[in-house]
């Protein structure tokens, strides 16, 4: 799974690009081979004026089509990412669910019941 981060009026280090994938590594190991790329944008909405401002936007692409789209704001841009990334496993699961659906059985493709 390829993680592109891309940041505007913010400064991108290292330890902020490793945290962001990270998270994702998190949020999407068991369904890495069901996603093609993911990109996260973090931006300063409001300059050095300060305020939540922070925003996290996640695109991922699934295989063998669709798309999975989030965002989340707070004051801090690690707390945005921690809160987008949060909500990220369940709405790829739902997003997989949406687009192949397994007729006959019971139970969560995030659980792995059948």
């Amino acid at each position: 799974m390829r993680v592109e981060v891309v940041t505007t009026n913010l400064s991108r280090s290292e330890a902020l690009s490793s945290h962001v994938r990270r998270r994702i590594g998190f949020a999407l190991d068991h369904l890495a081979h069901r996603v093609r790329s993911a990109v996260v944008r973090l931006s300063d909405t409001n300059g050095p004026r300060g305020g939540v401002d922070k925003r996290c936007c996640l695109r991922v692409e699934l295989e063998p089509r669709g798309t999975v789209i989030l965002s989340e704001r707070s004051a801090d841009v690690y707390a945005a990412v921690d809160r987008a990334t949060g909500r990220l496993k369940k709405a790829v699961v739902r997003g997989i669910e949406r687009r192949c659906p397994r007729r006959g059985r019971k139970g969560s493709l995030d659980r792995g019941e059948q």
